[in-house]
């Protein structure tokens, strides 16, 4: 049994952005994304995520809390890593910034 793993990607937005998650789902890892519900373009104007395709992993859209990647988190989020009770944890944004920092204490208190 492979371990569960859970990603928070903001990149998984996009399908191209979640292809190396593809591929280890096909290598047999049990993989979910948390990804923005939605973006906010330089130009202002908001961009919907990507629907899932079939041979994706499980895919779990989340509002962010603000558009700044350094001090922003998704609502909802410590009752779905709660929910999912990942093994593994990886995280796709700044090493410093709030949302590492909160996975980071709630992996520790696991």
């Amino acid at each position: 049994m492979s371990h569960k793993i859970l990603v928070v990607s903001h990149t998984a937005f996009r399908r191209v952005g979640r292809t190396v998650y593809i591929e280890l789902l096909n290598k047999g890892y049990d993989i979910t994304i948390i990804h923005p519900q939605t973006l906010e373009a330089a130009d202002g104007s908001i961009m919907q995520h990507e629907k899932k395709s079939n041979d994706e992993p499980l895919l779990i859209a989340l509002h962010q809390t603000i558009r700044n990647p350094r001090i922003h988190t998704y609502k909802g989020l410590i009752k779905k890593v709660n929910e999912i009770n990942p093994q593994i944890i990886i995280l796709e944004n700044d090493p410093i910034s709030y949302l590492a920092l909160q996975l980071g204490f709630l992996g520790k208190n696991k």
